[in-house]
């Protein structure tokens, strides 16, 4: 009896160093031998009676002592061990818009796995602009780690900006300052052709205007 042992972890650092295969003989283990990457995972029972005293072929299976992290799958005398796993993607939502006058009740949040939208959630200021995606599947069908990302949904007046799973919302908006100029100078002669007018942003010059 020999087999392959094969890995869908996408080289994962905590793959173990070696593993343990049962041999069993109609039902039974009768033998256990150690498997490594030193080996090319491979595993061979040799020497192996054939049938029992009554002449009946005796039924040999393969099984893997249980890894952590991993499902095992056994076809023939081949095991496939695929990494499994648990994952949980969670954030908050934080407001830079002053005293929140015009800020919405609540806001959508889409869940992205690898580039594409799997699950939206509310959030809203009763679970303290917090959210949280949970029980999400951590590993592919051939054991590579899924990719999570967070997106808003637009806020009309707000700008958006993600870090990790945490998103901020900045108030934006534009508006305009216009005025008009009055002389009380009985129509001076030597009043000036032209003048300066400085915008002040909280008391910082930011434009002129002649």
């Amino acid at each position: 009896v020999e087999g392959t042992k094969t890995w869908k972890d996408d080289n994962a650092k905590d793959r173990p160093t070696m593993i343990k295969v049962d041999l069993l003989q109609n039902g039974q283990v009768i033998a256990t031998q150690e498997v490594t990457a030193e080996k090319g995972w491979k595993y061979e029972f040799k020497d192996l009676a054939a049938y029992d005293a009554e002449g009946k072929a005796y039924k040999y299976e393969v099984k893997e002592q249980a890894v952590d992290g991993y499902q095992t799958e056994v076809k023939g005398y081949d095991i496939t061990n695929t990494k499994v796993g648990q994952t949980k993607v969670e954030g908050t939502k934080v407001w830079k818009d002053g005293n929140g006058e015009g800020r919405p009740e609540t806001i959508k949040v889409d869940l992205l796995q690898n580039g594409k939208l799997i699950d939206t959630k509310e959030v809203s200021a009763a679970s303290e602009w917090k959210y949280a995606f949970t029980d999400l599947a951590a590993y592919d069908a051939e054991g590579k780690a899924y990719k999570y990302e967070v997106k808003e949904q637009p806020v009309d007046g707000y700008q958006s900006e993600v870090k990790g799973y945490d998103i901020t919302n900045t108030k934006v908006a534009q508006t305009k300052v216009e005025g008009t100029k009055t002389w009380k100078d009985d129509n001076a002669k030597n009043r000036p052709n032209m003048i300066k007018v400085d915008l002040l942003q909280n008391g910082q010059v930011i434009a002129t205007q002649e």
